[in-house]
């Protein structure tokens, strides 16, 4: 849920975090309880693409890579 309007209403990302975000991109998978969130799968993708100094890679590994490196 981190990332989204819902979330981030109450209970943002803390800002001087970021960097660790982006740092850890080779180790984080993305998840969602869908379709148990009061937002669309698609927000919830699309909210973390507008994260600040993510780029194409890390959306790449976090959305994908990471997740097949598991079954490889």
């Amino acid at each position: 849920m981190a990332f989204t309007p819902f979330v981030d209403e109450t209970m943002p990302f803390p800002p001087a975090q970021l960097h660790r975000l982006r740092e850890l991109g080779d180790r984080i998978l993305f998840g969602s309880d869908f379709p148990n969130i009061p937002y669309g799968y698609a927000d919830a993708m699309r909210s973390i693409t507008r994260v600040p100094g993510i780029d194409d890679g890390w959306l790449r590994k976090v959305f994908y890579d990471n997740a097949a490196g598991v079954f490889t």
